[in-house]
């Protein structure tokens, strides 16, 4: 990840994707806050930030600001339903230490359950994006796997 003052507008997609990137930093900034700030103050200062990230040299579009604060409320508001959901499929002390891949998997379960308006495949598709951005192949095989078992949970539930 690399600073750059520019910004990048992109597709409706793009801006998404973007928007879940910095989802997950919200709550990764949210779960590191010492001083306890609200959730509302890490939003703001976050979308202020003129800091534009790039992965692997290409610099990534502006993201959804509104999608950015939704999944960031949606994941502090049902923090106890993820939480649980999370551990019936993947129980762990590595997300206890690996707070930023325990973000990546919140904003996605959080999604998968509640942003019913896009398929899960491609919420999946985004959230491993944002795991390679951060971490190799082994993270993101266990959140592909995560989160998987989750949708067909979720699909199997919602089919009965």
């Amino acid at each position: 990840m690399t600073v750059s003052s520019s910004s990048k507008k992109g597709s409706r997609k793009a801006r998404l994707s973007s928007a879940r990137l910095s989802a997950v930093q919200v709550i990764y900034q949210a779960m590191l806050d010492m001083d306890g700030r609200d959730l509302t103050d890490i939003i703001r200062d976050h979308l202020a930030s003129d800091i534009v990230q790039s992965v692997d040299g290409e610099d990534l579009v502006t993201p959804d600001q509104e999608s950015v604060s939704k999944i960031a409320r949606g994941v502090e508001t049902h923090r106890t339903h993820i939480n649980t959901v999370i551990g019936n499929v993947f129980s762990s002390d590595k997300l206890a230490k690996e707070k930023l891949l325990k973000a990546i998997l919140m904003c996605g379960v959080y999604e998968i359950l509640y942003n019913t308006d896009v398929d899960a495949p491609i919420i999946i598709s985004d959230y491993l994006n944002v795991t390679h951005a951060f971490y190799d192949a082994g993270e993101a095989k266990l959140v592909n796997g995560v989160l998987d078992k989750v949708y067909k949970s979720v699909k199997d539930e919602r089919a009965e």
